[in-house]
């Protein structure tokens, strides 16, 4: 009975870490496409749809065919987060990671709309900190 308890605890960590890293995966590429976005027009979008796709409209290049959603909301954990700052010259991107100890989760980050997010994927040019009091896209 105990090893049974120890080893279904141990299981659903390892699930919680995977999905954590896939998180961090899909912000870390979808922050790639943003800076390709960036480097070809000099601003980044005014928002984005998760789950949509990431296209120039003029020409329909496309930065990313498909962008990453949360697959846990079903489990409460919110949409990713995307902020763009006025002039759309610095970005972030936030998700909340279900390992609270996880070194890279500091909570919070970032709140929007009753939901605490604890991880961020920033433009090299800014902090998270900068988008305090910003609207997040967290649609799609």
């Amino acid at each position: 009975m105990v090893l049974t308890t120890i080893t279904v605890s141990q299981f659903t960590t390892a699930r919680l870490r995977a999905a954590d890293v896939q998180r961090k995966a899909d912000l870390t590429s979808l922050s790639r496409a943003l800076l390709a976005y960036f480097n070809d027009f000099g601003s980044f979008p005014s928002s984005i749809t998760f789950g949509g796709t990431l296209v120039n409209e003029t020409d329909g290049y496309v930065y990313m065919k498909v962008l990453p959603r949360e697959n846990y909301q079903t489990r409460g954990v919110p949409e990713y987060c995307y902020v763009v700052d006025v002039n759309r010259v610095r970005f972030a991107l936030f998700a909340k990671l279900e390992v609270s100890s996880d070194p890279d989760c500091v909570a919070p980050v970032y709140e929007h709309s009753g939901n605490e997010y604890c991880y961020a994927v920033v433009s090299p040019n800014a902090a998270a900190s900068d988008f305090n009091g910003l609207d997040c896209t967290s649609g799609g």
